[in-house]
């Protein structure tokens, strides 16, 4: 699942999806490379971590050059966009 993220101009606040709630919890951590980022629970066991990204990267790696997937966007649940 890839989920549309979009900062409104006027503020950096993202919403985050339900499910990715769900799942990763309300204590994040981000960390940002130059074109990327990862988010993941905060206590996370990195080594699973690193085992989550692998497959986000094959997954990446499968995809045809410049495909850009059919993410969920956020317009609609999002009041701040």
């Amino acid at each position: 699942m890839e989920f549309e993220l979009k900062l409104p101009k006027t503020q950096n606040i993202v919403w985050i999806p339900s499910e990715v709630v769900a799942s990763l919890g309300r204590k994040l951590r981000l960390v940002p490379g130059s074109m990327s980022a990862v988010l993941y629970s905060e206590g996370a066991d990195l080594r699973t971590v690193c085992q989550s990204l692998r497959i986000i990267i094959q997954d990446l790696e499968l995809r045809p050059a410049g495909n850009q997937s059919e993410a969920v966007s956020n317009k609609e649940e999002n009041p701040v966009a």
